[in-house]
This record gives C-alpha cells, sequence and structure tokens, in this order.
C-alpha cells in the first residue's frame, strides 16, 4: 500500500511541474516545443513492487 502512496505522491510531483512549465512558457511555440522535447525524452522504469503487485497474478 506505501507504494502506491509513493506513486501517486510522484505523479503528483510531475504534475506540477509540468503545470508550472507550461505557466513560464505563456504558450511561447518554442517553449512548448522545448517542453515536449523534455517529456519526449522521459523513460519509463518498471518499479519493483513489493509483493508482486497485481494481487499476486502472474503478468
Amino acid at each position: 500500500m506505501q507504494w502506491y502512496v509513493n506513486e501517486q505522491v510522484e505523479e503528483e510531483e510531475n504534475a506540477k511541474e509540468i503545470i508550472n512549465q507550461l505557466r513560464m512558457v505563456e504558450g511561447s511555440k518554442q517553449g512548448l516545443f522545448m517542453i515536449d522535447k523534455n517529456l519526449e525524452a522521459r523513460t519509463f522504469t518498471m518499479p519493483n513492487i513489493p509483493g508482486g503487485g497485481m494481487g499476486g497474478a502472474a503478468a
């Protein structure tokens, strides 16, 4: 359960950061392009869920 809470907190922080960036560029095409490139460069890392996640069901 703590993993889930931590994940939600992280997602909220990511959303707030993106919103702040959008406010800073104020609709500037160049600014939006830079934000888009930064978001595109992010990579997904599969989390290590304690207990195997999904109730222990195999993926």
